[in-house]
């Protein structure tokens, strides 16, 4: 059961860094931020789009990962 717990412990702490965002983060700067792999970012971030808690825009060959207004609501800005 801690391994749920620790999954979910991830996912909130990823939200909690792009609420606090006022940007759009790229896949390499979600890693420096967060100090993890680059295969846990990807998949912690595809769950959090697929769920409606982050969005993203394609520049180029990178996505840019933004808090949907959801996110936004869950840390208090109720912009």
């Amino acid at each position: 059961m801690s391994n749920y717990t620790e999954i979910f412990d991830s996912m909130v702490f990823v939200l909690s860094q792009f609420a606090q965002s006022n940007k759009a983060l790229n896949t390499d700067e979600i890693i420096y931020r967060l100090g993890m792999s680059r295969r846990t970012v990807q998949r912690i971030t595809k769950a959090l789009k697929e769920s409606g808690w982050l969005d993203y825009k394609k520049v180029g060959r990178n996505h840019l990962y933004f808090a949907t207004d959801k996110t936004m609501q869950l840390f208090g800005d109720k912009q």
